[in-house]
C-alpha cells in the first residue's frame, strides 16, 4: 500500500493539496491568480540567476569581468566550507545535494565556465605536424605601428 508508513496528518495534508489543485482548476480566477503567481517567481529566479552571471563585455577576457566582480564583493570565496578534518573522504554522486546542483560549485563560479576558455598552446597535434613540416606555421604577431 502506498500510504503505509505515513502518518493520518501528512495524509491529511496530501488531499487537502490535491482537492486545492482541483478547485484551483474549476475557478478561472483561480487558476488565473496561481499561474500569475508562478510567472511571477519564474521572473524572480531568472532575475536572480541573471544577476549571478558575469557581465562580460564584447571582446574581453571573462577573467577581467570576474575579478571586477570579486573586487566588489559578489563572489564567494572559492571552495567547499564545510569539509570534514581527517578520516576517509567517501566520493558521492553529486546530484540532489542542492549545494552542487544550483550553482554553488566551486568549479561552475570560475571566470571561464560561461564563454569557455581555449588553451593556445594545447594543440598538440598541430605542433607535432609543423616539426615535422606539414600544415600551417604559426603566424608571428607584427610589432604596431609596422607592418
Amino acid at each position: 500500500m502506498a500510504l503505509r508508513g505515513r502518518s493520518e496528518e501528512q495524509r491529511q495534508a496530501e488531499v487537502d493539496a490535491q482537492r486545492a489543485m482541483l478547485a484551483r482548476r474549476r475557478d478561472e480566477k483561480a487558476a488565473a491568480k496561481y499561474m500569475a503567481e508562478v510567472e511571477q517567481r519564474r521572473a524572480d529566479t531568472e532575475a536572480h540567476f541573471q544577476s549571478n552571471k558575469l557581465d562580460i563585455q564584447p571582446g574581453e577576457d571573462p577573467i577581467e569581468a570576474w575579478r571586477r566582480k570579486e573586487a566588489r564583493g559578489l563572489i564567494k570565496p572559492l571552495g567547499y566550507e564545510d569539509v570534514p578534518e581527517g578520516g576517509i573522504p567517501m566520493p558521492m554522486a553529486s546530484f540532489g545535494i542542492p549545494k552542487y546542483d544550483n550553482g554553488e560549485r566551486f568549479d561552475l563560479r570560475l571566470p571561464h565556465v560561461e564563454v569557455g576558455y581555449e588553451d593556445p598552446d594545447a594543440d598538440i597535434m598541430g605542433k607535432i605536424g609543423r616539426f615535422f613540416g606539414f600544415g600551417k606555421k604559426p603566424q608571428e604577431k607584427k610589432p604596431e605601428g609596422k607592418e
